[in-house]
This record gives structure tokens, sequence and C-alpha cells, in this order.
């Protein structure tokens, strides 16, 4: 019986030890380099089902240790965070709480003119305006960019559903860096800009449910 044990456990480490060595391999493959990057590229290469638990072992390749790699690991308990929101997470847990409260508020204003927050239609054009504005105010542009780049690094996601939060998403940061160049960025000019906007018919919608902008009052 002890030896059926022992027999067992050597099984087991030369597994773990053989997928070490295929995971370090993979790794060093990419050519990825240790730097600020590096985590965030690490989780974005492709896998095949063979190699697909070496992501978990990113943190490990690319170094990161102490209070990031706890926070990074702590991210874990947010099943809806992509793999490159846990990386800015991770990096940066005082913008982190920033950009969720921006989110709750593009909700909170978007719910309060459509009496919704839907897929695919006004509304969702609408929460992505607003997020992509008030980050360009709370974080500046480059971050702003960041942030909503890695929400929509979601593998499940749609493609027509992706190009449509991405197109909205330009919207609402190009048009939030012209009100921040004119010392205007504030939730009323904010509001205005994405009325004009829906009446233009600017944003992409692939399923619209409410032609009249009277349900923007």
């Amino acid at each position: 019986m002890l030896y059926k044990t022992f027999i067992v456990i050597l099984v087991g480490l030369s597994t773990l030890s053989s997928r070490a060595n295929e995971c370090s391999a993979w790794f060093e493959k990419s050519k990825i380099k240790i730097n600020d990057e590096c985590l965030i590229k690490c989780l974005q290469l492709e896998v095949d089902m063979s190699k697909v638990l070496c992501k978990t072992e990113c943190s490990t390749f690319c170094k990161i240790k102490g209070a990031d790699e706890f926070i990074f690991n702590l991210s874990n308990l947010y099943p809806g965070l992509t793999d490159a929101e846990r990386v800015l997470v991770s990096a940066n847990p005082k913008d982190a709480i920033k950009v969720f409260l921006d989110k709750q508020k593009a909700e909170d204003v978007c719910s309060d003119m459509y009496g919704t927050n839907d897929i695919n239609d006004e509304s969702d054009a609408c929460r992505h305006f607003f997020w992509s504005s008030y980050l360009v105010r709370t974080l500046g542009a480059k971050k702003a960019q960041q942030y909503l780049n890695a929400h929509e690094e979601n593998s499940l996601q749609e493609s027509a559903d992706k190009e449509m939060d991405l197109m909205n998403n330009k919207i609402g940061l190009n048009k939030a860096q012209k009100l921040l160049k004119q010392y205007k960025l504030n939730d009323a000019e904010i509001k205005s800009s994405y009325l004009k906007s829906i009446q233009n018919k600017e944003f992409r919608i692939i399923s619209p449910k409410m032609k009249s902008p009277k349900v923007l009052k």
C-alpha cells in the first residue's frame, strides 16, 4: 500500500514538473519582456487546451511579488473582470475604485434616461459614452483608453458586440477630450454632448429600440 502511494506521489510530481517545464517553454517562446506590460501580455497570449493552466503562472513568470500579487489574486474573487482588467486593478488599486464608481454613475445616468440598462441598444451605447467621458475626466484619456480596452478583452463576447462597444467608447473618448480642452468636461456638458450624438445617429447600435429622443428628457 505504501509502495503504491509512493508511486502515485512520484507520478503526480512528475506531471507537475512536466507542466511547469511546458509552461516555462511557452512563456520563453513568447519573448515577452519583464516590464510593466509583462503580465497583461502574458494573460493575452493564445493557448491550446494543454497549456490553458499556464496562464495561472503569469504572475510568477513576470516576477510579480508582494502586495501586487496579493491584489492580483484577490481580484479573482470578481469573475466578471477580464484578465486584462485584473492586471490593471492589481497595478492601480486606487484607480480601480474610481473606475468602478464612474461605471456605476454611467449606469445610473443611462438607467434614468431609458428606464433600463439593456444590451446592444441605445442604453448600451449610452453607458459606454458616459463611462468613457467620466474616465477621461477622472484618469485622463490614456488611462481611460486602457481600462475601456481591458473591459472589452472578453473571449466570450461576440465580435459584433465588441465592435459596437469599442466604437461607442471611441466616440465618448473623443467628445470628452474636446470638452476637456474647452474646460467644459462637466456632467451637464457631457449629457448635452450625448444627446447631440444620439440625435445625429453617431453611435453604432445593433438592436435599436428607442427611435424618439423624447425618452432622453
